[in-house]
């Protein structure tokens, strides 16, 4: 839906006084349990969710004797919507409601007779699957599945007073006995993995749900995982960033861990075992030096400096010793080093409200050097005058799904050049991430984007494999680029 149609549905609809609540991560979901049901689910659905008619979290509390009954597996799928708070604000709060209770009734009929299907609070909704028989690897491919049909599903556009309104789900998956044996932990593992489908960077539609390990215990993962850590047992794969001039500019991190047992695991597979134990920070801090470390074999190949960009979560930067832990990182590898910038950190949108603690914290990254740069740009609800009142923010990469539009997409493309034009208007750059095509690289060198990072220019790579490449991009980069275009004349002096 675009703004104009959005204003005049707004104009249709009356505005009303309250705003539904909201989970956040970190607050849990195993305690909130109490509440109405899924009306004809069973004979006791006096008390239901007002809105939706769904049942309300006492729901999963009152069915949770199935996950014990029989030797079936189940699933519970945790799924929040993205793009609903553009809905509210764009169209109106009536519009919002009519979105959440055509989501409900999808989440519903997807659940099925055999299903319950709740509203957990806001835009968050809940759904706990019937019997999924067979072996462990069928009943996982069947929660997959599952999970699927309701992304599916939840993807289709909502038509409300005459227009159409989007969005999209991301969703956690987690299976019974594989993820845990009771509500409470199924509702964690469920919970978090949905968050780590929000954070974590190049997501498939749907999100990032957990890894489908069935014959690993989880905590036997997790031990795994903190030993990779500590013993150098994971691996970083690089995907360059270049200009209009052909200078590459900089490098993003992408983590990968060759398991001994269980083959290369990508983030989307490794970061919510992280998150559920309590190991991103530390993944984080190996991930940015080692970073800084190949930052200097691939500047000598390149002969100039290049910056890494290390995607990190933000609660790990949050966290009171993390920016201290990046000061001694930096200061260890500045021996040696010429000055200028060397790392940026790749956050999610940070909050339209900065408070004054974090507005110190992103001053104290400028100080150190680091840059800032906010990822998924144009798909949440990201506030650009709220950017400009965070320090250290130089950087705004454009979502891939946008991306991936904008050479056939009209509106898309308006998009793109008004974030541009604002992001430039603050002094911030813009890289397009996702880049696959030629058609594509020319119509984003149209609308003013400030570099390109893609299959385009290069796949990820290892740091033997991508520094191969560097030498041989000088030859490819016009094919790839387009010619050189010159430098506009600089405007005549006023008259004195």
């Amino acid at each position: 839906m675009d703004a104009e149609s959005a204003r005049g549905l707004a104009a249709r609809l009356p505005r009303v006084g309250h705003r539904l609540p909201r989970l956040h991560p970190g607050r849990g979901l195993a305690g909130l349990l109490g509440g109405p049901h899924q009306p004809g689910a069973g004979p006791d659905h006096a008390a239901t969710d007002v809105l939706t008619g769904l049942g309300d979290r006492s729901a999963l509390a009152r069915h949770a004797d199935r996950l014990e009954t029989g030797p079936a597996a189940h699933a519970l799928l945790v799924l929040d919507l993205d793009g609903f708070k553009a809905v509210n604000d764009m169209a109106g709060h009536e519009a919002g409601d009519a979105v959440l209770r055509e989501v409900a009734r999808r989440v519903a009929e997807v659940a099925g007779d055999d299903g319950v299907a709740v509203r957990l609070g806001g835009d968050e909704f809940a759904l706990l699957s019937g019997p999924l028989t067979g072996p462990p690897a069928e009943a996982a491919a069947a929660a997959e599945e599952l999970a699927s049909r309701v992304e599916a599903s939840i993807a289709r556009p909502v038509r409300t007073q005459g227009v159409d309104l989007s969005v999209r789900a991301s969703v956690g998956v987690a299976l019974h006995r594989r993820d845990g044996h009771g509500l409470e932990q199924l509702l964690r593992a469920a919970d978090q993995a949905m968050y780590a489908a929000k954070a974590a960077r190049g997501r498939p539609p749907g999100g990032v749900r957990l890894p489908d390990l069935p014959d690993v215990p989880e905590e036997e993962l997790a031990t795994d995982l903190a030993r990779a850590v500590d013993e150098g047992g994971l691996e970083l794969h690089y995907q360059p960033q270049v200009t209009w001039s052909g200078a590459v500019s900089g490098v993003e991190a992408l983590l990968r861990w060759p398991h001994p047992r269980l083959g290369v695991l990508a983030p989307r597979q490794v970061l919510p075992l992280a998150q559920r134990h309590g190991l991103t920070t530390r993944l984080a801090l190996w991930t940015i030096e080692r970073a800084l470390a190949d930052r200097r074999l691939l500047a000598a190949d390149l002969g100039v400096e290049v910056v890494v960009s290390v995607n990190i979560a933000a609660r790990d930067l949050l966290g009171h010793a993390f920016v201290p832990d990046i000061a001694r990182l930096l200061h260890a590898d500045a021996a040696g080093a010429p000055p200028g910038p060397r790392l940026t950190l790749e956050i999610g949108e940070p909050s339209p409200h900065p408070v004054p603690q974090v507005v110190s914290l992103f001053e104290r990254l400028a100080e150190l050097g680091v840059a800032v740069s906010i990822h998924e740009l144009g798909l949440g609800q990201v506030s650009l005058a709220a950017i400009s009142r965070y320090p250290a923010v130089r950087e705004l990469k454009i979502d891939p799904l946008l991306v991936r539009q904008v050479a056939d997409d009209e509106a898309t493309a308006r998009l793109v050049r008004a974030i541009v034009g604002a992001a430039h208007g603050l002094e911030v750059e813009v890289v397009a991430e996702g880049v696959e095509d030629h058609r594509t690289v020319r119509r984003l060198r149209e609308l003013g984007c400030d570099r390109l990072q893609g299959f385009a220019v290069a796949a990820p790579a290892d740091l033997a494999e991508l520094r191969a490449w560097a030498g041989r991009w000088p030859d490819v980069q016009a094919q790839v680029l387009g010619p050189t275009l010159p430098v506009p004349p600089a405007p005549p002096a006023p008259p004195a």
